[in-house]
């Protein structure tokens, strides 16, 4: 992704972080995560075999999770649909031409092994 500093690449990243592992590298808390001035937030995906996740960040009375609509009685639950690999800024030596083979065959083998496992 490129863009201006502001518009929003950072969430987007984070948010598909969210929903693919319930976790935030920036935060352990949800209100963090919450716009200041409201009092939920919302976070949805498609994914490619067509299930839609939700969870829903609330300022009071914790986090909801849904799947196809459907409300989950554990979070935990959500896992498995969106299946997603997160690298930071110390992982950018992998993007080195030398190295960009090695990243390649990194995130195919976790692809490889999230697909092989049972959910």
């Amino acid at each position: 992704m490129i863009g201006s500093n502001g518009i929003g690449k950072s969430n987007l990243l984070e948010s598909v972080e969210l929903l693919g592992s319930l976790r935030s590298h920036r935060s352990s808390q949800d209100a963090d995560l919450i716009h200041w001035d409201a009092p939920r937030a919302l976070l949805k995906a498609s994914c490619m075999d067509e299930t839609e996740v939700e969870l829903e960040l609330r300022r009071r009375g914790g986090r909801q999770a849904r799947r196809n609509g459907k409300v989950l009685q554990r979070q935990l639950d959500l896992i498995g649909p969106l299946r997603c690999v997160g690298f930071s800024a110390l992982d950018l030596h992998l993007c080195e031409e030398n190295q960009l083979s090695d990243a390649a065959g990194l995130i195919g083998s976790c692809c490889s092994w999230s697909r092989s496992t049972p959910s």
